[in-house]
């Protein structure tokens, strides 16, 4: 849980500093994946799911229901995102290339 909350704080770091200048950011966690602030929101809701039904005493099919529907959600998200991305910044479709995985590095 500590490596997700370091990994969105590095995240909005990153975006942040980019953002001020204008830019497209394309070092720290986005050097790895495209778009890792999704991850961390991936990994908070599991979390937070698991604890929540863990105290509840719930079905654990539950809580992979509700796991692919927030994995649907936000993987048709992500081609929309990215078409705004590369209308605003030309240097999107290198980056895209360089960076090859959008969420978790080696799977998507």
């Amino acid at each position: 849980m500590l490596f997700f909350a370091a990994l969105g704080l590095a995240s909005i770091y990153f975006f942040m500093k980019s953002q001020a200048k204008g830019e497209l950011c394309t070092t720290g966690p986005y050097g790895l994946v495209r778009h890792p602030t999704y991850l961390v929101y991936f990994a908070f809701s599991v979390c937070l799911i698991v604890l929540y039904f863990l105290l509840e005493e719930a079905s654990f099919g539950i809580i992979g229901f509700i796991l692919l529907i927030l994995s649907i959600l936000n993987t048709r998200r992500i081609p929309e995102e990215e078409q705004r991305l590369a209308q605003v910044f030309p240097e999107y479709e290198e980056y895209r290339k360089k960076v090859r995985w959008r969420i978790v590095p080696y799977i998507y």
